[in-house]
């Protein structure tokens, strides 16, 4: 505060500056008061960029100018901008007079109610004099609407302000329900006298309305009666909402003289619409659906109202805001003191599976009511998120176990523990930038990108608390996205996953691969689908980020020996057989440590005959390398460098322009994958995943009319086609079913028919150990029985 005086030149001035300034609940922003004065006038001026009435009515950009000059005080109140759906530009002079009231008269003025402009009746006149407030015909007027104000406003119980509404239309009053997330329109007529509106107000009324919209819904139409029992000091009242089969009916009395216990009404809801109280719910669910029927005790006094009875939900339906999760229920609930008792109370996801839940909705404070709920729940639906819900991680969960919930809605408290059952599917996103395709929006990241994940974060998690104790399955399957690619797997662990009120993500414990894809795509350029080897794990100490990962990647592709054989300096193989690149990641999760080894599954043989030359673990990088870039060998030979750099942009050009080919295609078939490849004119070959890659098909044709003709390749002078199909009977991979139809290139083999091509059916099961005592214990468990019994 800055203040000036002046006596000589009778001058005085003050200026005041407040960032926040509260009293008896009102809250003002930034308030500025500033007073000039001397012989002739003193103006005082104030304005404010908020103030708050209560949590959720405010009033915006508020300007009060004042100028006293002899008997007269002009004055100018503008609240809200002018383009606001509600504004005030009020403009009047009081005129003072000794020992007589004070007479205020209004000039032409701008009043914006609903962004609807009302008009104040000229030459309409307030007098102030000794506490008293009298109003004489001050009317407000909009088109056929009027509001009509007579009487005196005091502390006096006798005295009185009468109402008259005619043709009003409660839409009028959004500005101040709205914040409270309530619309209204329909006409109202009748009258409303307000005794003693500045000491203990009570009021009697005689109110009709036609057909309200609560919210856009129907509702039905208000009758309301007040009637003033003078003898015992008693307001009874008898209200009633009714549309046909709907209703709301509120009656009883109010005791003026009593301090305690004021209030003794009853109300009844009969096939009430459940969404009439969302607004006081928003926090906690939406979409609330249904009706209830209930009746209720309501005593107390008007500020701190206390009901209790029972309500009884009929094919009731909400969603969970922050799971997301939509539960339907037909139930009966207890009230008792402003607080929901429930008891076994059961509800069911979308799947009918049920979960009970025990515990109380504390609703004395309505904007913001307080829970302490326990839910045991079992292969029930307890998460239903994407991406655009919650950036930290999303997906669809079903689990059984125990779900807490304490605490404020605003600041809630989650603690749960639980096991995961089927169709599990959890989603954890490592990267900052990213494109999922079912989030319904597109994250960019811009230079401030570490400020905008920050707001985010404390935009999802203002306020909650979470712990979990996850036991996961083979059934759940863990998504994680990284800058590498995304890493999808299934397998079993302990995982425990905190989450502060201020966003703070954490995550402890180990996870044990049982089965898996990496899938790794580089700007839809490259997609590139690994299998995870069993027994790979993830290790969480902390920041979910900096896991420390020991996985193994396995890459397979159909391809000839010829380039790798002529690497090694050995005798030209023109075999076509299945090669396997094992990418082998250890250390943090966002900057593993990599290396490469090289397999023949179906022909063993091959990494012995070469056996020299994939000792040195240069030439394993490079071929394992060229497997998965080029989807063949390279040859390796400093003779022929040149050729190999021509071969190597051309086959990185073609990859290219076949995977975005191969996206196109699997996009407009909406299958997950599929893989079509050219090598050369000579080499062509085609691969397509089906059923959550149960299925996998691939096919291959070569030109091999060029080559010479051997003991060793019979047979291979010729246009050849090979066909598999892998089909996985058990999700893990252990137990899978194989066909193939190939060309018979080994002279060796016993082929009594003289046919070109070799078709096999095979069944293949897998289980890895690490000792044989340990082959021997799972292959045969009957120890183990034994002890169980």
């Amino acid at each position: 505060m800055h203040a000036k005086f002046s006596s000589e030149e009778n001058a005085a001035q003050f200026n005041l500056y407040s960032p926040i300034f509260k009293y008896s609940g009102i809250k003002i922003s930034n308030l500025i008061v500033d007073q000039i004065s001397n012989t002739e006038s003193m103006s005082v001026s104030a304005s404010a960029d908020r103030i708050n009435l209560t949590d959720s009515t405010y009033i915006k950009n508020v300007n009060i100018a004042n100028i006293l000059s002899n008997d007269s005080l002009r004055f100018n109140i503008k609240l809200s901008e002018l383009d606001a759906s509600n504004n005030l530009d009020l403009n009047g002079v009081i005129r003072f007079a000794h020992q007589k009231p004070a007479f205020i008269s209004f000039d032409p003025s701008t009043i914006i109610i609903n962004k609807n402009q009302w008009s104040l009746t000229q030459g309409s006149e307030l007098k102030v004099s000794k506490g008293k407030w009298f109003l004489q015909d001050l009317t407000l007027q909009h088109d056929e609407q009027k509001v009509l104000l007579n009487g005196i406003l005091s502390n006096a119980e006798s005295d009185q302000l009468n109402i008259l509404f005619k043709d009003f239309n409660l839409s009028s009053l959004n500005g101040i329900t709205k914040p409270l997330g309530i619309t209204m329109s329909g006409a109202m007529n009748g009258n409303l006298e307000i005794n003693s509106l500045f000491k203990s107000p009570y009021f009697i009324a005689n109110l009709q309305t036609n057909p309200i919209l609560y919210n856009q819904l129907p509702i039905g139409q208000l009758s309301l009666k007040a009637n003033y029992d003078q003898n015992a000091n008693i307001v009874h009242l008898d209200s009633k909402i009714d549309d046909g089969n709907k209703s709301i009916t509120l009656a009883g009395t109010y005791n003026i003289k009593e301090e305690e216990d004021k209030i003794n009404l009853k109300a009844s809801l009969k096939n009430t619409d459940l969404i009439l109280f969302q607004p006081f719910l928003k926090s906690l669910v939406s979409n609330l659906q249904g009706r209830v029927h209930g009746e209720l005790d309501i005593k107390g006094n008007i500020d701190k109202p206390k009901i209790s009875g029972n309500a009884n939900f009929s094919d009731a339906s909400f969603i969970i805001n922050y799971l997301r999760t939509p539960y339907h229920l037909t139930d009966k609930a207890i009230i008792v003191s402003n607080g929901i008792f429930l008891n076994n109370f059961k509800i069911l996801d979308p799947k009918n599976n049920e979960a009970f839940v025990n515990g109380m909705v504390d609703l004395n404070k309505l904007s913001d009511p307080t829970i302490d709920i326990k839910v045991r729940a079992n292969n029930f639906l307890t998460l239903n998120t994407t991406l655009k819900d919650n950036n930290l991680y999303y997906g669809t969960a079903y689990a059984s176990g125990d779900f807490n919930f304490k605490g404020l809605t605003s600041a809630i408290n989650i603690d749960i523990k639980a096991k995961s059952e089927d169709n599990t599917v959890i989603n954890i996103p490592f990267n900052s930038s990213m494109t999922i395709s079912d989030n319904d929006f597109i994250y960019f990241v811009s230079p401030d990108s570490a400020t905008t994940s920050e707001q985010l974060k404390r935009k999802s998690f203002n306020g909650i608390t979470m712990n979990m104790d996850l036991s996961l399955s083979p059934n759940a399957e863990m998504n994680l996205y990284t800058t590498l690619g995304g890493v999808s797997g299934r397998g079993t662990g302990n995982i425990t996953m905190n989450i502060s009120s201020l966003g703070d993500f954490g995550m402890f414990g180990d996870y044990i691969i049982s089965s898996g894809k990496f899938n790794f795509k580089a700007q839809d350029y490259l997609n590139k689908i690994f299998d995870l080897k069993e027994g790979g794990t993830i290790r969480w100490a902390g920041k979910p980020a900096e896991a420390n990962i020991n996985l193994t990647a396995i890459y397979q592709q159909r391809t000839s020996l010829s380039p790798l054989y002529n690497a090694a300096g050995q005798t030209d193989n023109p075999q076509r057989i299945l090669a396997q690149a094992d990418m082998n990641l250890k250390g943090l999760l966002s900057q593993p440590e990599i290396n490469f080894d090289l397999n023949f599954p179906q022909d063993p043989y091959v990494k012995d005959e070469l056996q020299g030359y994939l000792s040195d673990v240069n030439n394993i990088n490079q071929q394992a390398l060229s497997l998965i870039v080029r989807r063949s060998f390279t040859p390796g030979s400093q003779t022929d460098f040149g050729k190999e750099v021509n071969n190597t942009l051309l086959s990185a050009g073609t990859e290219i322009a076949f995977n975005q080919l191969n996206n196109i295609i699997a996009e407009s078939l909406n299958i997950n994958f599929f893989d079509i490849n050219i090598k050369s004119l000579n080499d062509a070959s085609a691969s397509l995943r089906l059923f959550n890659d149960r299925l996998i098909l691939t096919g291959g044709i070569t030109d091999n009319r060029s080559n010479q003709l051997t003991d060793l390749n019979v047979f291979s002078d010729r246009v050849t086609t090979d066909a598999e199909a892998l089909f996985y009977l058990r999700k893990d991979g252990r137990l899978l079913l194989r066909g193939s139809n190939r060309l018979n290139t080994r002279n060796f083999l016993i082929n009594p028919n003289g046919e070109e091509y070799v078709s096999a059916v095979g069944l293949v099961y897998r289980q890895e150990f690490n000792s044989f005592s340990e082959f021997l214990s799972r292959m045969f468990p009957f120890g183990k029985k034994k002890k169980a019994k």
